[in-house]
This record gives C-alpha cells, structure tokens and sequence, in this order.
C-alpha cells in the first residue's frame, strides 16, 4: 500500500508542480541486482520525477529538515531514509551514520533501489560542479560490497534530469490553464514556484520559475567493479557520467 501511494503521490506532484516527463532510457533501471540511483538534484521535487520516470519504486535517503513535522509520518510509511545536511554535507558525526544506514539498505536484498543526491544539496542552476558532488553514494556503495563480500550484481545508476523553463514548450493544456488564471487567481500558482533560501550572511535568496515539462535520461548501470577505488573519484565519474546524460537530455525535442 505504501509503494502504490508513493507512486500515485508522486504523479500527482509531477502533474501539478512539473508537467509533461519525457523519459529516455528507462530499460536501464531495469537491472537484475542492487542499484544506487543517483540523479542531479536542481528541484525540491526531483524524488517525484525520478519515480514518474522510473519503472520501479526506491527507498531515498532526504534531508531531515524536508520530512519533518507530518510529513515525517508519510516519510517513514514508504520508507525514507533521513539524514542531517547543511551545505550539501551530513553534519558532523552524521556521515558515518548516513553512509552506513545507506550500505545496510543496499545489502539488506537481492534487488534493492536505493536514491542518493550525490550533490546532497539544491543547485538551481543546474551547473554540475565538482566540488558539490561528495563522496556518499560511492562510500555507501563501497561499505555495502563488504558486508556482502562481494561486489556482484552492484551498480550505479546516473540519472539526468533537465525541466523546461521556456514558455514556448507550454502544453496545450499549460496554456488554457494560463488563460483561464486570468479570471481564476489561484491557478496562477499552477506549475510555478517560489524558493526562498536564507544565506549564511543572513541576506535571502528568492528563485522564481515556471515548471513546463521535464526530459529524464536514464544511463546505463556501472557496475561497482567499474568505479575507481577511491570514493572521490569515483563521486567525479558520478558527475561526469550525468553531464553526458544532460547534454543528450537538451537534444530531446
């Protein structure tokens, strides 16, 4: 029952905030052992696009502050991993803790999906820069191959996803919407959204933005034998892997 309303919760939230999700690649998840999935993250509601674009449902690792009060009740319900982040980084003396919660999920069965932001943190502008990408995903990668003693049937899955934010990608239906908030006030708030985001110097910052459609592209697995020892390095072939994805998704017409 949890997995059903996650995925019917998750297509109410793409339809409402997002729009049309064009998906390239989803044969990829279709993969027959544990998988760590790891999309850019450059929306609050990136977990309801990747599960629209995904075949299969995953537990996620999210940031305490985002499931807290009642939504920590449904969090918990379909299984949410939480974790405390500032900065894109676990705070102190949580990391080992997140990592190793992470490792024990991936173990824990044959055909685990597991979804970790590698950057840990929003980036509107959807700039993939090296120094956001932390070394979590591929430390949790790792721990769970040890407490299976073997690295098997264990892969990354990168995942790129790219919104349209120009008007003239507008649905059909986006548009009559659009005529119809000039006599209906509510409506205007349909597919758009506001981020007020407080800075360490105490100033704000606002982001405003028109949601008109997503493009998703799904890579293929990299198996865990495939990615460098060391977890930075592998946290930058994470990051290189889902660039090349977001150049092929802005090709998607």
């Amino acid at each position: 029952m949890a997995r059903l309303f996650f995925k019917l919760a998750t297509r109410l939230i793409v339809f409402v905030v997002v729009g049309p999700v064009k998906v390239r690649g989803r044969k990829n998840a279709r993969y027959n052992g544990r998988l760590l999935i790891a999309p850019n993250h450059t929306f609050q509601m990136d977990f309801a696009v990747t599960r629209t674009a995904l075949p299969c449902h995953y537990t996620q690792i999210a940031k305490a502050a985002e499931v807290s009060g009642a939504r920590s009740v449904v969090a918990a319900w379909v299984g949410t991993i939480a974790a405390k982040v500032e900065g894109g980084a676990a705070t102190p003396g949580q990391g080992a803790a997140v990592v190793k919660a992470a490792a024990n999920y991936l173990a824990s069965s044959a055909r685990t999906r597991l979804l970790l932001f590698p950057q840990g943190k929003l980036v509107y502008d959807n700039v993939l820069r090296p120094e956001d990408f932390r070394t979590g995903a591929a430390r949790s990668l790792s721990l769970a191959v040890q407490q299976l003693g073997t690295d098997d049937q264990v892969a990354l899955l990168p995942v790129a996803i790219l919104y349209k934010r120009d008007p003239k990608d507008a649905s059909y239906f986006q548009r009559l919407v659009g005529l119809l908030a000039r006599v209906i006030s509510p409506l205007r708030k349909f597919r758009s959204w506001v981020d007020v985001t407080r800075n360490a110097d105490g100033t704000k910052t606002v982001t405003k933005f028109v949601n008109y459609g997503a493009t998703v592209v799904i890579g293929e697995p990299i198996p865990f034998s495939e990615l460098p020892e060391n977890p930075h390095q592998s946290s930058q072939l994470m990051r290189a892997k889902i660039q090349e994805l977001l150049d092929s998704a802005s090709n998607v017409k």
